[in-house]
């Protein structure tokens, strides 16, 4: 059991007060053809993710010959994600990716 001053002290509190890391996974499909261009797009992606604050990591993992892409990021607790998640940066990756990702 963790004790801080003022703060949760069992694992199980930690999690109730948003306090834990949390990973996420998303995944998409490329359009036939555009697999190239998608993966480039997943590396960007990432790349801006990995460097927002509050974020621990991102990757891509990718199966050559297939069009499934599943991006993973980890971040400190659930509101860095939210800001992540309600961020101008990845808003701005989502509209990039219309035209090569299925819908």
């Amino acid at each position: 059991m963790m004790t801080t001053a003022g703060g949760p002290t069992s694992a199980r509190e930690r999690i109730a007060a948003g306090d834990e890391p949390v990973t996420v996974v998303f995944s998409w499909r490329a359009k036939p053809g555009k697999e190239d261009q998608f993966a480039e797009w997943a590396k960007g992606l990432t790349s801006a993710a990995a460097h927002f604050p509050g974020n621990l990591g991102a990757t891509v993992i990718h199966e050559q010959g297939s069009r499934d892409f599943h991006l993973i990021a980890q971040f400190v607790n659930r509101e860095s994600l939210q800001r992540w998640l309600e961020s101008r940066e990845r808003a701005r990756w989502y509209e990039t990716v219309r035209d090569i990702a299925d819908a």
